[in-house]
């Protein structure tokens, strides 16, 4: 399966439109790690505005981190900067992001209810990990890729839409299902192969 099969369309499209932008801002002296560092700063602003229950600044700061994220990775790509130990520090901390803006929501409905989210929320970070470490291991084993129903940049639009949108607990009953789904997907498409072997 193609790069392109893995990541998916969104992302793709994305990585089409950010690049002519990428490459005005490396020619006024913007480069891939002052984004990085503004995408990194605008997730923990993010996070912290959800753990305070703005979630409206939350879904703009989260959007500001992932424009960043996606011209900085676009920009590093075409100039063919970055190390592999740059990508794989941007790799883990794009992760260590995510995984706060979903325990920041974990927090926000263990302040303001209904305990039921509390749960739905946790499972979905728990979930979004598994499927990355289940990722990673495919990749690792060297075994073939299962295109899961949901990636990484289509989970982020949803979040950043249900926060600003106002609709973030049908986004995380939504994930919740899906990811569930796709964990499951993994595990049946892992062990088969596997076994095969």
């Amino acid at each position: 399966m193609s790069q392109s099969q893995q990541t998916g369309r969104i992302a793709d499209f994305a990585m089409r439109l950010a690049d002519p932008l990428a490459i005005r801002l490396y020619k006024v002296n913007i480069t891939p790690d002052r984004l990085f560092t503004a995408g990194i700063l605008s997730a923990v602003v993010g996070v912290a505005c959800v753990a305070y229950q703005q979630l409206f600044w939350a879904g703009i700061f989260y959007l500001i981190s992932g424009i960043c994220d996606l011209l900085s990775s676009s920009m590093a790509r075409m100039i063919g900067s970055g190390s592999r130990f740059a990508l794989f520090i941007g790799r883990v901390l794009d992760r260590v992001a995510e995984g706060l803006m979903y325990a920041a929501i974990t927090y926000y409905y263990g302040v303001t209810g209904p305990d039921l989210m509390v749960g739905v929320s946790a499972v979905v970070m728990l979930n979004v990990y598994l499927v990355d470490l289940m990722n990673a291991s495919t990749v690792m084993w060297q075994l073939p890729v299962h295109r899961e129903l949901l990636t990484r940049i289509e989970r982020l639009l949803l979040i950043i839409g249900g926060l600003l949108l106002n609709i973030i607990g049908l986004v995380i009953f939504a994930l919740f299902f899906v990811s569930t789904i796709v964990v499951l997907q993994k595990i049946i498409h892992i062990g088969n192969t596997l076994r095969d072997e």
